[in-house]
């Protein structure tokens, strides 16, 4: 009876979490409350909040209609960073000019030739933005920002909406975010890349298909929207045998322990085997081990587990309708999307045939470090001949592990000085 209590509790309030019409309401009621808001700030942050909620379900016009004068307008849009509006919402305090999973792309090399800073994520823009110097900042770098959801956090993509001299980038986590950040014209830029487009194939050394021990390995955080009871459920109708790995990290409050006492309530615990805070090598040798990879949310970001899993020659299988921007690049060669309703049936079936799939050809030829750094290389140019700037010298190259790193150790050699010259210039430092 207590299992049964548990799993009931578990599976409602994932339903009603991701339940269409009640991220709806709750946009129109946060489009409500913003009528009595007390204060301006108090007034755009909700209408900010209901505009992101009702762009995921099909009615952001009422919302966009009472945002669009303090976005579109370069006087009133300073409205979003000088009160630090929705700044609160990432958790945790920031130091000015302090940035944390940032890096240095390309030096400045002149007044006509702008460096290139990358942000990861969003949360980096208000140190950013309260640096001693930032003016002189934006004046020699252009800025390219990673977001981590979709829809994303607009409070903090609007606090660089219309900077003087400012060439500001914002790096998708999903195709459909350029259609909806082309509604409102905040003067900054996008770029048709994920965070996930980032890795290195050299990191991974897949295994042979037939030595692979790992038969499904999940790898994701403990936080409830990953949604690992839905593996727990499809596992009570599956052949017992299976090897069955999960990798995660808290999060949203969330340990192993909340996540194993779910295994529990659906009564396959002892077939799992939960690993946490794994350095990212333990990270990639499971993933080059296994047979197949699972990412089972409904809507996140980009989510950096498929693309490493693609490199490590290990199929994915995704859920059928989910809102992930690695979702494109699941095809035939990479992986399938499975229908959770007969997830037993269809994973069972992804396993049988998991050697049938080649996924790291095609990820080496589409969206590896080198093949997306000529892509932003391509972008950037672009922008800055069209503006009558310099393009003499390319960024360095890029990959993610699971940090921003140079790919290159002579790039690295050359940009710490550059970096550590920021301190002083402009009053920025790298944690």
């Amino acid at each position: 009876m207590i299992r049964w209590l548990h799993r009931s509790r578990v599976e409602a309030r994932d339903r009603l979490r991701n339940a269409a019409a009640l991220q709806r309401l709750a946009g129109f009621l946060r489009l409500g409350k913003a009528r009595l808001a007390p204060s301006l700030p108090a007034r755009l942050n909700l209408l900010a909040d209901s505009y992101r909620l009702l762009l995921a379900t099909g009615r952001p016009d009422a919302a966009e209609k009472k945002l669009r004068p303090f976005v579109e307008d370069p006087p009133r849009a300073a409205v979003w960073r000088d009160e630090r509006i929705g700044w609160a919402r990432f958790g945790r305090p920031f130091e000015p000019g302090v940035l944390t999973k940032s890096i240095v792309l390309k030096p400045c090399l002149g007044p006509r030739e702008k460096g290139v800073l990358l942000l990861s994520f969003e949360y980096n823009l208000p140190p950013l933005l309260t640096a001693p110097r930032v003016k002189e900042l934006l004046r020699d770098y252009t800025i390219i920002c990673a977001t981590s959801w979709s829809p994303t956090q607009f409070q903090a993509v609007w606090a660089a909406a219309h900077l003087p001299d400012a060439d500001v980038f914002f790096m998708l986590s999903n195709a459909r975010d350029a259609e909806w950040w082309g509604r409102l014209n905040s003067g900054t830029f996008t770029m048709p890349l994920f965070i996930s487009s980032w890795i290195s194939p050299a990191d991974y050394q897949p295994r042979p298909k037939d030595e692979r021990a790992i038969d499904i390995l999940m790898v994701a955080n403990w936080a409830p929207f990953k949604r690992h009871w839905v593996l727990f459920k499809a596992l009570c109708q599956m052949r017992r045998k299976l090897r069955v790995v999960l990798v995660g990290q808290p999060e949203a409050g969330r340990t192993p322990e909340h996540v194993m006492a779910e295994a529990e309530a659906f009564g396959v615990r002892e077939q799992i085997e939960f690993r946490s805070r794994l350095p990212i090598g333990e990270v990639t040798a499971l993933q080059c081990a296994s047979k197949v990879s699972l990412v089972l949310s409904r809507r996140e970001g980009s989510c950096v587990v498929v693309t490493e899993s693609l490199f490590a020659d290990t199929p994915v299988g995704l859920l059928r309708g989910t809102h992930m921007g690695s979702a494109s690049y699941i095809n035939p060669q990479t992986g399938v999307f499975l229908d959770e309703a007969n997830l037993a049936a269809e994973l069972g079936a992804f396993l049988d045939r998991h050697e049938q799939f080649a996924p790291r050809p095609w990820a080496v030829e589409n969206i590896s470090g080198p093949v997306s750094t000529r892509r932003r290389n391509d972008v950037l140019r672009t922008h800055a001949l069209q503006r009558g700037q310099e393009w003499t010298r390319d960024i360095c190259p890029l990959g993610i592990r699971p940090n921003p790193r140079h790919v290159n150790p002579d790039d690295e050699k050359r940009m710490l000085p550059v970096q550590a010259g920021m301190g002083e210039k402009y009053g920025i430092r790298f944690a």
